[in-house]
C-alpha cells in the first residue's frame, strides 16, 4: 500500500488483465490497470465509490448485451475510459478456487490470472516420449496444453510447433501462461524436442520429469516466484526489466 499512488480510486488484489497493464515508475511492484475482469478481491477508495455505484448500475449496457453482461465487463468499460484510477500489484495476491461456477455451467479448476510475464520465469517439465500418459500421480501438477493426444503427455499441435524454433517458443509461451493461470509447472512431451532444444528455446530452461518430484517442484518454482516479485517491491532502484 505504501507503493501504491495517492490517487487511486479502485485495487485489484487478484483478476485477470484483458489489456496489457502498464508498470508505474515511481511504484515498481505497483502496475496501472487499463481494463480488469473477475471481482472476486478488490478494494474502492470512497472517492470513486458514488462514480462505481451509478456506474455499475446503468442499466442500458446490460440491456444491449442479453444475456452476456456482468458486472466485471462493466467495470472493464469505466477502466479503459480512466473513470477513475485503477492498479494492480505484478502479481497477484489473491485468486479463485476450484469450486462449481453458475456462470460456466461447469467445475471450474483453481485460476490466478498472473500476468503472463511470469510465465517465462517458469521451467518446463521435459518428459521423455516413452512416457505414457500416467504420471504416477503428477498430473495434477503439470499442465501440457489443454489438448493432449490419447495415451500421452503430448499436445496435439506440437506436430506443427516442433517444425521450427519460432514456431515452438510461440506454443511454449502459450501453454507457459496456461500453466501460470492455473499454478501448475508448464510441460512438454514431443519424441522431436530435447531436453537441450528446449534449454535453448526457453528462458526458463526446463527439468526432467522425476516421478512423485514435481509437486515440491511446483512449490519451489512458484515461490521463488512470489519471492521474486516481492524483491521488485522493496529494491525500488531495479528496474522490472533487469529481473531474472
Amino acid at each position: 500500500m505504501k507503493q501504491v499512488p495517492d490517487d487511486w480510486g479502485q485495487i485489484y488484489l487478484g483478476g485477470q488483465h484483458l489489456k496489457d497493464a502498464t508498470p508505474v515508475p515511481a511504484s515498481p511492484y505497483v502496475l496501472k490497470c487499463h481494463c480488469v475482469n473477475r471481482t472476486h478481491a478488490f478494494a474502492v477508495h470512497s472517492r470513486a465509490m458514488v462514480r462505481m455505484h451509478q456506474h455499475i448500475w446503468h442499466a442500458p449496457d446490460y440491456i444491449q448485451h442479453p444475456g452476456g453482461w456482468h458486472i466485471d465487463h462493466q467495470l472493464g468499460i469505466a477502466h479503459e475510459r480512466g473513470d477513475w484510477p485503477v492498479y494492480s500489484p505484478s502479481y497477484w495476491i489473491a485468486g479463485q478456487d476450484e469450486e462449481w461456477s453458475n456462470i460456466s455451467g461447469r467445475y471450474n479448476s483453481r485460476h490466478w490470472w498472473h500476468p503472463r510475464e511470469w510465465s517465462r520465469h517458469l521451467p518446463f517439465v521435459w518428459i521423455p516420449s516413452g512416457v505414457g500418459a500416467a504420471l504416477h500421480g503428477d498430473e495434477i501438477n503439470l499442465h501440457g496444453g489443454y489438448n493432449l493426444k490419447s495415451g500421452t503427455f503430448e499436445d496435439i499441435s506440437l506436430d506443427v510447433a516442433a517444425i521450427s524454433d519460432d514456431r515452438l517458443l510461440h506454443w511454449l509461451d502459450c501453454v507457459g501462461g496456461e500453466a501460470l493461470d492455473i499454478e501448475r509447472l508448464p510441460a512438454i512431451q514431443h519424441p522431436a524436442i530435447t531436453a537441450t532444444r528446449l534449454n535453448k528455446v526457453w528462458p526458463g530452461g526446463c527439468i526432467p520429469w522425476t516421478p512423485k518430484q514435481m509437486s515440491a517442484s511446483k512449490e519451489e518454482m512458484y515461490k521463488r516466484i512470489s519471492t521474486m516479485a516481492m524483491k521488485v517491491a522493496i529494491n525500488t532502484e531495479s528496474p522490472r526489466s533487469q529481473i531474472s
